[in-house]
């Protein structure tokens, strides 16, 4: 039964592949937005039963990543009240990976969840099962996804996702793979090409193609909710600046992560394998991705970046040479 989980999975994620296809004859037909719309429908209506109805192994309550000596492996998330009642189902497909991460942690905001039974029951039957579930004063938006992690498990190898999409099977055993043929490197899965306009300046963030070469490249920008796995040593210890990032960079997290990470190493591996990102479906539908790109905050928020990161670090961190 999991492992027929693990296929229906997968097979929906292979099946929205295709329909993000790329012939424009089909794209000026919209057969594929039509595709598209039929897997989302279909996904979203029969994986939820086939969580429930489908068994896996039981893990029970997991101690503290690295307690034994070794290199854990944390994947960090977070949410927020449009999206909670439904975050359970990403992470049942984290639960059913082929390789399992020593640790789930599901970051929340004391504002928005004051206790645990403002936590929806479904979350909260998962933390017998490997989640872990912490409650945190303040609210730092999406930043939550990773700067509680990075201060609680910072020798830990770090995989990064989002509480809307449903994570192929293979997910961490891929990232971990990379990891060890590409140590001390940022492994990306869902990569943009940064690039320059002709008269010198960074082009726009949403001109940024995607790219997935199986390389190690300088002008990679990663999209954590794809997921990425953050090595320990990785990061800038300055991307738990909290009042710097809550003033320049509240709303892109992705953008605030690049830089620090690149403050460190500019070469980042982008794994050599179309994806796509499948969604799990939600009454609201609005996103960061949404609100930063229709309004241009990622471009601003860049700008400012690039600007603090040049007076505090005399580094221009999107600097591809």
């Amino acid at each position: 039964m999991y492992i027929g989980f693990l296929s229906m999975v997968d097979f929906f994620n292979r099946f929205y592949l295709v329909a993000c296809g790329q012939s424009r004859i089909l794209a000026k037909l919209r057969f594929y937005s039509a595709l598209r719309w039929i897997v989302r429908f279909l996904a979203n209506s029969i994986l939820p039963f086939y969580f429930r109805a489908t068994k896996r192994g039981k893990r029970g309550v997991m101690p503290l990543p690295g307690a034994a000596g070794e290199r854990a492996v944390v994947v960090s998330m977070t949410s927020f009240p449009a999206r909670i009642e439904k975050t359970w189902l990403v992470v049942e497909s984290l639960l059913r990976q082929s390789r399992q991460a020593d640790l789930i942690v599901l970051w929340l905001s004391k504002e928005q969840f004051p206790t645990l039974n403002s936590v929806p029951a479904s979350l909260l039957r998962l933390q017998s099962e490997g989640l872990r579930i912490e409650i945190r004063d303040g609210d730092l938006r999406s930043h939550k996804k990773y700067f509680y992690s990075l201060k609680d498990f910072s020798d830990s190898i770090l995989i990064l996702t989002d509480d809307d999409i449903y994570y192929p099977s293979s997910m961490i055993e891929t990232l971990l793979n990379a990891n060890r043929e590409t140590p001390n490197r940022v492994i990306c899965r869902f990569t943009k090409r940064i690039t320059w306009g002709h008269e010198g300046g960074l082009s726009r963030y949403l001109d940024w193609g995607k790219v997935n070469d199986g390389k190690l490249g300088r002008d990679y920008f990663f999209g954590s909710g794809g997921g990425v796995l953050i090595p320990p040593g990785a990061i800038s210890y300055d991307a738990l600046n909290e009042a710097a990032f809550t003033s320049i960079c509240p709303y892109a997290d992705d953008v605030w992560l690049n830089a620090m990470c690149r403050l460190v190493s500019n070469e980042m591996f982008s794994l050599k394998q179309p994806f796509v990102l499948l969604p799990v479906v939600n009454e609201d539908p609005q996103d960061l991705s949404s609100i930063n790109n229709g309004r241009s905050l990622n471009d601003l928020q860049i700008t400012s970046v690039r600007e603090y990161c040049l007076s505090v670090h005399r580094l221009d961190p999107f600097c591809t040479i």
